[in-house]
């Protein structure tokens, strides 16, 4: 299987998240030089990953939260807007964070907890990313929506990883063979469909398209899916020959 390595081309670096006021800044410099595709914010700081409760209990970290973050979330957005970037909210859990997100002129949901979630970015125009390690599972890792259950429900149009790469591939083969999606929507969900997201040229980049550069991997589907082989652009640069 030959999966195009385009669409990795609009983006940069690896994923970051930051936190602070003192690193968020160097940010905007970043965006404004064109060197950033997708920014993204979350409504509350890893509400869904810790127990915040303890801190509730901090007037400083409160008081921070409640006037801050959304601040700075509104910021952002209009930072992003005005620079040709696409504005993301991360992990979204109910229907009103993600109108919320939508008010702020949010391209992408990314990582919604919930069906709901899922939907309203849908029923918004927001293009909805979930885990590619999800989908491959099968269940979310925190118990969250299964990527493989929105993809049925035809709330996803992405699939993405945050730290491990490896289940790219094999997710779009486990959500093929359990019958969840097609293997070609399967493996346009993690080419052809972020290169629509993150519109930032006038290539086609994340397809097989004659006359574009041949940017591939070479996929192996047993014993479990894995990149075999890639070629940028046509040149191949990691694998063994195949041919």
């Amino acid at each position: 299987m030959l999966i195009s390595l385009q669409a990795a081309r609009v983006t940069t670096g690896t994923p970051e998240h930051v936190d602070h006021d003192e690193v968020v800044a160097p940010r905007w410099v970043t965006i404004e030089d064109g060197c950033i595709s997708a920014v993204g914010t979350q409504p509350h700081p890893h509400a869904a990953q810790f127990d915040l409760r303890p801190l509730q209990l901090w007037p400083a970290f409160t008081d921070r939260h409640a006037t801050g973050t959304p601040l700075r979330r509104r910021q952002i957005a209009r930072f992003a807007a005005a620079h040709n970037t696409v504005f993301a909210t991360h992990d979204p859990d109910s229907e009103s964070a993600v109108i919320e997100a939508a008010a702020m002129r949010a391209g992408i949901c990314e990582f919604p907890l919930t069906l709901d979630a899922a939907a309203a970015a849908r029923n918004n125009g927001l293009a909805i990313v979930m885990g590619a390690p999800n989908a491959w599972r099968g269940p979310s890792h925190l118990s969250n929506l299964s990527a493989r259950d929105a993809i049925e429900a035809g709330v996803v149009d992405v699939l993405t990883s945050d730290y491990h790469s490896g289940p790219l591939s094999r997710a779009a083969v486990a959500v093929s063979e359990a019958g969840v999606a097609s293997i070609d929507t399967a493996v346009a969900m993690l080419t052809t469909h972020p290169r629509r997201v993150i519109a930032t040229s006038n290539r086609d980049f994340g397809g097989l398209t004659p006359g574009q550069p041949a940017d591939l991997v070479a996929v192996r589907t047993e014993p479990m899916a894995a990149v075999v082989g890639t070629w940028s652009p046509g040149r191949q640069v990691s694998g063994p020959a195949l041919w």
